[in-house]
């Protein structure tokens, strides 16, 4: 079964024998194969076969039970583990585009962190190769918004380019603090640009009463991505009108990948990092763009207050303050107005709906 959720998408596809034993759980499933992943096309006729041979599947899962159940450490595990954790991943490290496994390709936010304390632990300078790679492909690509700030859910391609549009509150808190610490270790004024935009976007969209709803959808008037996305004709025209030259038109839409051409559907393009040469004329065409996604009509924004989440990016503003003081008041407000609306008589619960 699909479970649907509030914002209209489906978050939840359970999979369970004539018994009612889950064997498989994930995401969306399309019908056909499409993002990287099996359609239910391809998937059913394989869940079929395996529910016929139901004596095989549930041998599968009691090995699986007893198995772990043997996985006790016999000792404490040294840096000899951190080494070897460090080797799996990177099996499957995308050293052309950074990030891991194949499409859809999340953030794996935990992954990174994990990479970055290996690295501080043990010297181990491919942790860091690994980790610095994905996180800066992920800042300069498609994934990040490079108008608004903060991250959409994943990308639906290898290279980062094309997210899907979804912006979590739950993406975001886990990612701030794998930046600032990439910020401490290489004073790149990427990276805190980075944490200072996501943190101003969450702010300005997610927040209301000090408290954080969870996540924005897709689409916009029935389009994906239409608030995020730009027409070069249109722009380029428009630019012209405000008495912009044709070589400064040029570069900075170059430079924030908006091509003639499109690069997501049609003529439509979305901004990314192309160079590392900024123009000089870059702040003033982020603040148009803003002003032309300003007339569109904003995502639906899922108004649920999830604990967790929450809990989460108050976390994410209490290690930005290492960075920056001002955000350890924001953090302790946040904190105090949580506690307030969720906390009732001794009990802390688990969401509301705003």
């Amino acid at each position: 079964m699909q479970m649907k959720g509030k914002r209209g998408g489906w978050p939840l596809s359970v999979f369970m024998s004539s018994k009612q034993e889950v064997f498989h759980l994930t995401t969306y499933i399309p019908k056909d194969i499409g993002y990287g992943v099996d359609g239910m096309v391809e998937l059913l006729p394989s869940f079929v076969a395996l529910q016929k041979d139901s004596k095989s599947f549930r041998d599968v899962i009691n090995s699986y039970k007893i198995t772990h159940k043997k996985m006790a450490l016999k000792k404490e595990p040294g840096m000899g583990f951190v080494s070897k954790t460090v080797e799996n991943i990177a099996k499957e490290y995308d050293s052309t585009n950074g990030g891991f496994a194949t499409r859809p390709k999340f953030p794996e936010a935990s992954k990174l962190a994990l990479l970055l304390d290996s690295y501080i632990l043990t010297a181990n300078k491919k942790a860091l190769e690994m980790a610095e790679f994905t996180l800066k492909s992920m800042a300069e690509g498609g994934i990040y918004d490079q108008i608004g700030g903060g991250f959409f859910r994943y990308s639906t391609d290898y290279a980062w380019h094309t997210p899907h549009f979804e912006k979590m509150l739950y993406t975001n808190a886990e990612l701030i603090p794998v930046y600032v610490k990439l910020y401490e270790m290489t004073h790149n004024p990427l990276y805190k640009k980075i944490v200072d935009e996501s943190i101003v976007q969450i702010e300005k969209v997610f927040m209301q009463e000090n408290v954080y709803f969870s996540a924005t959808d897709a689409d916009s008037d029935g389009e994906e991505g239409g608030y995020f996305i730009y027409e070069y004709g249109e722009i380029k025209s428009a630019l012209k009108d405000k008495g912009w030259k044709a070589k400064e038109i040029e570069e900075t839409l170059a430079y924030l990948g908006i091509e003639e051409d499109g690069n997501v559907d049609g003529d439509s393009s979305l901004s990314r990092i192309t160079s590392d040469k900024v123009p000089s004329k870059m702040g003033q065409l982020k603040s148009y763009l803003k002003s032309v996604s300003d007339q569109r009509s904003f995502p639906f924004i899922d108004k649920k207050i999830n604990t967790a989440w929450n809990a989460m990016m108050i976390k994410a503003l209490f290690v930005a303050s290492r960075m920056d003081a001002k955000y350890l008041s924001l953090a302790v407000e946040r904190l105090d107005a949580l506690l307030k609306m969720m906390r009732k008589n001794k009990i802390l619960y688990h969401q509301a709906l705003h």
